[in-house]
């Protein structure tokens, strides 16, 4: 009887070096969830702040590290602020560190709320490693992915329009010493960072082209001010709207001045280009104007508008002109002629892979052999090439060499008749054959 407590005990030993066997070798397997980051793997505000669902404590527990976090924002100058212009972009930086020991990385989330505890500005980019933005709902988390083996994450911050108010940032840090399990991990305490809604203005973008609307800024803060600018920006000194179209391009300060102090912001007038060209081709031509297939039916003025590097528009006006060369031929009896008059022609032998025919360089062209003729039209700019006609000669020498004889010779009415000059006959063969003919007097 007084083995079984024994008997028990070791048996209850082994059940819990299982166990622990067990939870050993899930934490050393190769992916820790958690080392994601709370809001991607577990969809969790655990920042500690009005949205949290606890915080990284929940797990992370039994570490000596002193963990504390910080929360600094720096605005495009690198000053440290502690209130921000809306629609101005900050450097938003946190910083996880530790009083004692050495720990093998950190973690980190944080966010921005409002008031109303909703999405304040907008994370824009993440600018340190093992560094990522997480949606969560209409929420997005700064907050670490993978082990953040420096503790310091950053990213670019834009703060919200006018009239948000005083917005929170929500951190909260966390030591890990990377044993595969969260015990040894110290947590934070959760840290709230305040931003007030300081004076300042903005405008929509930082570059206008002059031919957009002319833009007002936004002013928060202490009204009734006055702005200021450059020579060469021409504004309203009581609303501080520009007028795009009668400034001059370049890069300006923008000075609101208010009682108690003064605030800037920078603006670039970017220029609308007009350029004017001119083109010539021939009428059978094309002509490719930045992506359009110009063809002799576009003559006269063609607009096309690019942009600029900086979206604006830069238009481009061409003349086209276009030069015309007829190459029809017509066919009259057994000549051949050119349609336009005024050109240089040279007539081609279209059965002699169009070998040039010496000496024939007028307008008309009567061929002395049956075959397929063109003619080449210039007019000292374009040149180009008529279609082959077929032309038809046949006088009495050939019909007295051909192997077939000639049987009969009618009219066109199927009269029979003898051979007659510049009159249309039919030839009868006597293979069959008929051939119309036409025989012209010297």
């Amino acid at each position: 009887m007084k083995k079984l407590p024994l008997i028990l005990f070791a048996s209850l030993c082994i059940i819990l070096i299982s166990a622990r066997v067990g939870v050993t070798k899930y934490h050393t397997s190769t992916y820790d969830p958690r080392s994601g980051g709370a809001a991607f793997v577990l969809a969790q505000d655990l920042t500690g702040g009005p949205l949290s669902t606890g915080t990284c404590g929940n797990c992370h527990q039994g570490g000596t590290y002193n963990t504390q976090v910080s929360i600094n924002v720096y605005d495009s100058t690198l000053n440290l602020v502690s209130e921000y212009i809306p629609g101005a972009t900050y450097t938003i930086q946190l910083n996880v560190t530790v009083g004692t020991g050495s720990p093998f990385g950190f973690g980190a989330q944080m966010t921005s709320l409002d008031g109303a505890n909703q999405m304040a500005g907008n994370f824009t980019s993440v600018s340190t490693s093992n560094t990522q933005l997480s949606p969560l709902g209409q929420v997005v988390y700064l907050e670490h992915s993978g082990t953040n083996l420096t503790g310091e994450l950053m990213a670019n911050w834009k703060a919200p329009s006018n009239g948000v108010g005083p917005i929170n940032l929500y951190g909260i840090g966390l030591a890990v010493n990377g044993n595969g399990s969260t015990f040894g991990d110290e947590v934070s305490a959760p840290l709230t960072v305040t931003l007030t809604e300081g004076t300042g203005i903005y405008y929509s973008n930082s570059v206008f082209c002059q031919n957009q609307t002319d833009p007002i800024p936004n002013q928060s803060g202490t009204g009734g001010g006055t702005y200021s600018a450059g020579a060469g920006l021409t504004i309203n000194s009581t609303t501080g709207q520009i007028d795009l179209s009668a400034s001059t391009p370049g890069t300006y300060t923008v000075t609101y001045t208010y009682a108690g102090g003064s605030t800037t912001t920078n603006v670039t007038i970017a220029e609308n280009y007009t350029t004017s060209t001119s083109a010539t081709i021939c009428s059978f031509e094309t002509y490719d104007f930045h992506g359009q297939i110009l063809d002799s039916s576009d003559v006269g003025l063609n607009t096309v508008v690019l942009p600029t590097v900086d979206g604006c528009d830069s238009t481009v006006n061409l003349t086209l002109n276009v030069i015309n060369a007829d190459n029809g031929v017509t066919l009259t009896s057994n000549t051949l002629t050119a349609n336009q008059a005024g050109l240089s022609y040279q007539w081609l032998d279209c059965d002699n892979n169009f070998a040039i025919i010496n000496g024939e360089v007028n307008q008309s062209y009567t061929p002395t052999v049956t075959g397929n003729y063109a003619v080449e039209v210039s007019n000292g700019s374009c040149v180009d090439t008529s279609a082959c006609m077929n032309v038809n000669v046949i006088g009495l020498e050939e019909l007295q060499q051909s192997e077939v004889e000639l049987i009969k010779i009618i009219d066109l009415m199927g009269r029979e008749t003898e051979i007659r000059y510049n009159t249309p006959l039919i030839f009868i063969y006597s293979d069959g054959t008929r051939e119309k003919v036409i025989f012209f007097e010297d």
